[in-house]
């Protein structure tokens, strides 16, 4: 009877219903009843988060909470629904205090896994297989990466909005693919991919806002119509590599139109439909650097009246810019 005893507090103390004492991360779902959540300590000190929901009336919280210091492994969420299970990850002092690292964050089970919130002061990655693989990463109130993120993101939730304020202080260095929805809002002080790792990006419906210190990537974007790109953009370094898309337009979003590459374009640019006149003031495409021998930016169909394509003065134009390819009736 003790030993039934005992074993019962410590499976009681490993869900958290209760956190452990001497344990720094703990792992609450809600509402109650909806779920639970294990977090082990493994060897070398890391945390692996395991967490399990079901529930049919409302949105479940998978909350997980730490020390500053604590390194998080691989966090499982298996929901099986029907409602959303939205993952909340931070430091456990403020609502902006970080977490030391995470290795990976996934989804498993039948239904969606929201990525709602995360701060961490080091790296997301890397762990086995994709660094993130949710159904969508919402960021609210803040998704803060101040490390880089080390491997693939991938969202799979069908419509828009799948990648939504989400920021990173390094660099993204694995590929990211939101197959059939949409990025709203991606910053990156650092690259995407590097010179000698470039990435993937496949996004399907629209990007709203792209923005990266650099870009090493082929991109393949909004080929689904009614979707566009709003802003596409490096704050101060190069695009290499491809871009495929089907319209430059402001998205009705809010978000000015913008094709602004800061350092040299050393890429193919495919735009399969046309490029709208829609920012007052400042150009619709703008090469900050040299436009690369080699290299073709090609307009489909047209050039809309107010739009400009603008290459700095003091740089080249080396590659072959294309308007009207299609021999249409355009602008």
């Amino acid at each position: 009877m003790y030993k039934l005893a005992f074993q019962i507090i410590s499976i009681t103390c490993l869900t958290f219903v209760v956190p452990c004492a001497n344990a720094a991360i703990t792992v609450t779902v809600l509402p109650s009843g909806a779920g639970y959540g294990v977090a082990t300590q493994m060897p070398g000190g890391e945390w692996r988060v395991e967490a399990y929901t079901d529930w049919a009336s409302d949105p479940v919280d998978v909350i997980i909470r730490g020390l500053s210091s604590d390194r998080v492994g691989n966090v499982t969420v298996e929901n099986s629904g029907p409602q959303p299970a939205r993952v909340s990850i931070r430091g456990s002092a403020t609502s902006t205090t970080p977490i030391a690292s995470v290795q990976s964050i996934k989804s498993t089970g039948t239904d969606e896994v929201w990525l709602t919130e995360l701060w961490v002061s080091g790296s997301v990655g890397p762990g086995s297989g994709d660094a993130i693989n949710v159904t969508l990463i919402s960021a609210s109130p803040a998704l803060n990466v101040q490390g880089s993120i080390l491997g693939n993101i991938v969202v799979s939730r069908t419509g828009v909005g799948s990648i939504t304020n989400m920021t990173v202080a390094g660099s993204i260095l694995g590929n990211i693919t939101a197959t059939n929805s949409s990025i709203s809002g991606l910053t990156v002080t650092g690259s995407i991919g590097t010179s000698t790792a470039p990435v993937t990006i496949t996004v399907s419906k629209n990007i709203d806002s792209l923005i990266a210190g650099s870009i090493y990537a082929d991109v393949t974007a909004n080929t689904s119509p009614p979707a566009s790109i709003g802003t596409f953009r490096t704050t101060s370094g190069d695009f290499v590599g491809s871009l495929t898309a089907r319209i430059l337009n402001d998205n009705g979003a809010g978000v000015d139109q913008r094709f602004w590459i800061a350092g040299n374009l050393n890429a193919d640019i495919d735009i399969l439909d046309l490029v709208k006149g829609d920012n007052p003031s400042e150009p619709e495409i703008k090469i900050g650097g040299n436009f690369s021998q080699g290299r073709t930016f090609r307009i489909a169909n047209s050039l809309n009246s107010g739009a400009v394509l603008n290459i700095e003065t003091g740089t080249g134009l080396d590659g072959q810019v294309i308007i009207n390819g299609n021999n249409g009736a355009g602008t």
